[in-house]
């Protein structure tokens, strides 16, 4: 959290719309004695800084932050992750939300029903998905494979089929409007 500078030379005082500067601070303030939010000296003359140093990445593989992802979009993102033997908990910092799903990947072939993936909220409200290869399927010890975490196929197909109606009614209102005249 950033406390921003008084900029009236500019013309972009934030406090001249959102109340004065000691409000903001005796408010994160008080906000970091209750949410663990810790004040930083960032060397500003004039910024004041706050930081949550229990802030969690976008993603965590079995509570630890992974930073090797890439997102087109807030919600469709990819991964690459060594999946084992072992079950493992993969959270996404987005609330909870049936509609995501995830599709695992090997040298862009689907694999993902060679394993059970189970799709929960967690205790802090957000997506989990516990992952563990299925019993009858031979799988290597560590096999290096790329999670992609999307909207279910399914309701993408509404959403396009949505997208193409709205698009139509807004031709026909054009039409409606350029061709009433004549």
């Amino acid at each position: 959290m950033v406390l921003p500078i008084e900029d009236k030379s500019n013309n972009d005082n934030f406090y001249e719309y959102y109340g004065s500067r000691d409000h903001w601070e005796n408010f994160l303030e008080i906000l970091s004695k209750k949410r663990s939010f810790k004040k930083i000296n960032a060397d500003f003359e004039s910024l004041i800084v706050y930081e949550n140093p229990y802030f969690k990445g976008k993603f965590r593989q079995n509570d630890y932050d992974l930073n090797n992802y890439k997102c087109s979009q807030f919600n469709n993102c990819s991964l690459h992750i060594d999946l084992n033997n072992q079950p493992i908990k993969l959270t996404y910092s987005m609330n909870y939300s049936n509609i995501y799903d995830i599709y695992i990947e090997k040298n862009n072939e689907d694999i993902t029903k060679k394993y059970n993936v189970k799709h929960e909220m967690d205790n802090y409200g957000l997506n989990s998905f516990i992952i563990s290869k299925n019993k009858n399927q031979n799988i290597e010890q560590n096999e290096k494979v790329m999670i992609k975490l999307q909207i279910k196929k399914e309701i993408l197909k509404i959403q396009r089929i949505l997208e193409l109606l709205s698009l139509m009614t807004i031709i026909f209102i054009f039409y409606k409007i350029l061709f009433r005249y004549k």
